[in-house]
């Protein structure tokens, strides 16, 4: 398919190899991973040269959730007889069944047993099988080897405390945005943020494929970032004289980020405020766990970021990148310095989502476009199948990417009424009996559930809070809610407690709403999810939303948010069946 505008000029890549795969132009390398020129000429074989040097080399697998797979599995088929040595905290007979069936049939494939140690799960994304396997543990101190790749869920400390100190340590992320730099014919786009980044990183690759390009989704979305690098170097479109340009779109969780020395050739960064404060020591080490996405840009790279987000724009303050675009809301902008798109539908009472090029756009040290204040898109709001003024941040940056790539705006309003709503993001259920059921379990923040709540001011409101805070402030939150129409609140444990004891005497004076529905609502404490349903099922009436928005993490009753979310669709379906299509 031919994209619907002039073609694109593409954003140049890194070219270089950065971290311990560093490939100088000059054609060799410097340090444990020389090795000869390479002709560029010859094809996709310079591409894997790199890879192909460490062939004598030790690398050790730290972690083996999903990204160790996908690192073991990668490096396997592109160095196929490298020496791997893959080390967890579990024994063998506990990891899942394609690590057992490896390690029985891989011989150049070793097993290292971490000890235990306090901190947070090496492998909170990993299945889990009992088959076992009776392969031997070796617990020796520490793992020797040249290079180690670590999982996210394994803090950069408790990596370098697992490897000896003369051990290189990258990542999955890292290393396919190396690989990435050095293909002339990919550009690597990385978004980041606090909540909203799936959303915006989905909504990017929408509209890059409903424009035409090629466009490849991985990362903390889903897909390992090697996987999809390995698909593009798999490719025989890369040997082909006329092969399309393809663009790599990597949603990056400040785990991943947090020791990358390398950034994306364009990159996003969204609201940046307090998470995983379980993981991280505090909130700045979190919030300067982000800055790797832009910290390692070039001039000829761009960073787009969200103007009203104190930490974004100081992120971005250290992107040496020549186009940098920021935007706001039209409200918020008008006490910005100057945002590059302005964007308004999430005032009460508006009808048309819009955004706006206030100057910047396009190309580095190229004029705009058209006229400085252009509309790029207008469409009305009910035509967005996305809910909440919260998630029109998440569409700009698309927007924003598909302008700066010349895209017509009939193509780029058509990516943003088709673009569907990622699951557990505000999703709609379905509707039963004059009720509306809404599944953002993703809202793992209190900011992510106040503007859930925010969505639906004026309809009363059933909501279902709680689990577990990873040192979570509330009190926003719970301001939020209590000005809501709350007919009942179902509580999760653990914290489900804590935000009522704050939330209980904010309603204390407060009036009855119109339409009836009382001052104090209804408060319920249940343990799992089928007995929350039984309650809601007492408490909803027609007209009502019943919103799972718990601004809280999941870990303390379920495996993830995605389980918390699929459970409350179950028992939904169990008495809806799937929402209407629209």
């Amino acid at each position: 398919m031919t994209p619907s505008a002039a073609s694109p000029s593409p954003v140049p890549s890194a070219g270089l190899f950065t971290g311990p795969f560093a490939e100088p132009s000059a054609g060799s390398l410097a340090g444990p991973f020389a090795g000869p020129a390479t002709d560029p000429s010859i094809g996709p074989v310079p591409r894997l040269a790199a890879l192909e040097r460490l062939a004598d080399r030790q690398v050790g697998l730290l972690g083996l959730g999903r990204e160790g797979w996908s690192s073991y599995r990668f490096l396997r088929q592109f160095v196929p007889g490298l020496r791997l040595i893959a080390a967890d905290r579990r024994p063998v007979e506990e990891l899942a069944q394609d690590w057992q069936q490896a390690f029985e049939n891989d011989d150049q494939l070793e097993y290292f047993r971490l000890p235990d140690q306090p901190g947070p799960s090496l492998d909170q994304s990993g299945s889990r099988s009992d088959q076992p396997t009776g392969h031997p543990d070796r617990q020796p101190p520490q793992l020797e080897v040249d290079l180690a790749l670590r999982t996210p869920g394994m803090t950069p400390a408790t990596a370098r405390a697992a490897v000896n100190s003369q051990t290189a340590i990258t990542s999955n992320s890292q290393l396919a945005l190396e690989i990435a730099a050095n293909l002339p014919d990919v550009t690597s786009i990385g978004v980041t943020g606090t909540k909203g980044k799936t959303t915006t990183t989905a909504a990017i690759h929408h509209l890059l494929e409903t424009a035409g390009f090629s466009s490849q989704l991985g990362g903390n979305i889903g897909t390992p970032a090697l996987d999809v690098v390995g698909q593009l170097l798999s490719s025989d479109t890369q040997a082909k004289p006329d092969h399309r340009r393809h663009w790599l779109v990597l949603e990056l969780s400040s785990h991943q980020l947090a020791d990358m020395t390398i950034s994306p050739d364009m990159a996003v960064v969204q609201l940046v405020s307090s998470e995983h404060l379980d993981y991280f020591t505090d909130a700045a080490v979190y919030q300067a766990s982000k800055k790797t996405i832009a910290q390692y840009q070039k001039i000829e790279q761009v960073i787009i970021y969200n103007a009203e987000s104190a930490v974004a724009a100081k992120i971005a303050g250290l992107s040496a990148a020549g186009t940098q675009l920021a935007f706001a809301s039209a409200a918020a902008g008008q006490a910005q310095s100057s945002p590059d798109y302005i964007f308004s539908g999430g005032e009460r009472g508006a009808r048309e989502f819009s955004v706006w090029r206030q100057g910047g756009g396009g190309t580095a040290g190229a004029p705009p476009r058209d006229q400085t204040g252009q509309q790029v898109i207008s469409v009305p709001l009910d035509q967005l199948r996305t809910r909440g003024a919260h998630h029109l941040y998440n569409l700009v940056p698309a927007v924003i990417i598909a302008d700066h790539y010349q895209v017509a705006a009939e193509v780029i309003a058509r990516g943003v009424t088709s673009f569907q709503p990622v699951p557990h993001r505000l999703e709609l259920v379905a509707s039963l009996n004059g009720a509306e059921y809404y599944n953002d379990s993703a809202a793992t923040t209190p900011d992510a559930a106040q503007a859930a709540i925010e969505t639906f001011a004026g309809r009363p409101l059933i909501l279902v809070l709680g689990g577990s805070s990873k040192g979570a402030n509330f009190s926003q939150l719970v301001l939020t809610a209590a000005a809501a129409q709350l007919r009942a609140v179902i509580l999760l444990p653990p914290e489900g407690e804590q935000i009522w004891q704050q939330l209980e005497p904010l309603l204390a004076n407060k009036p009855q709403a119109d339409g009836g529905i009382p001052p104090h609502p209804v408060i319920s404490r249940q343990p799992v999810m089928e007995q929350a349903f039984a309650k809601i099922e007492q408490y909803v009436q027609p007209g009502d939303v019943v919103l799972l928005s718990p601004a809280c993490a999941s870990f303390s009753q379920f495996d993830s948010y995605q389980q918390r979310g699929d459970l409350f669709r179950q028992e939904v379906q169990k008495r809806a069946g799937p929402a209407p299509q629209t």
